[in-house]
């Protein structure tokens, strides 16, 4: 996972086109593309994971930012089975 790393005077207020993350007075800071806001990743490696992955979809893959969303809930399991497992129904 190869990306810039820059000292600014200021936070980010636009996007780059590649993905960097910016050191400003100590601090580290991503621009995130789906938000068009810059965020604070400070001992936040899974951020700069996930950040880095959305601009390699961008570039890489030409996927606009309108073709997915950065946090979507997920059901994991059923309804079914927790009731199930919580009534001691044969589900568990």
């Amino acid at each position: 996972m190869d990306y810039r790393t820059v000292t600014v005077a200021d936070k980010p207020t636009k996007a780059p086109s590649e993905f960097t993350v910016f050191e400003v007075e100590g601090d580290q800071y991503i621009f995130c593309p789906i938000r068009d806001k810059a965020y604070k990743v400070n001992n936040k490696p899974e951020e700069i994971v996930r950040q880095w992955w959305l601009y390699r979809l961008k570039e890489v893959y030409a996927l606009g930012s309108l073709k997915f969303r950065a946090n979507r809930r997920i059901a994991v399991g059923s309804r079914h089975d927790r009731e199930s497992r919580h009534y001691g129904g044969a589900g568990g």
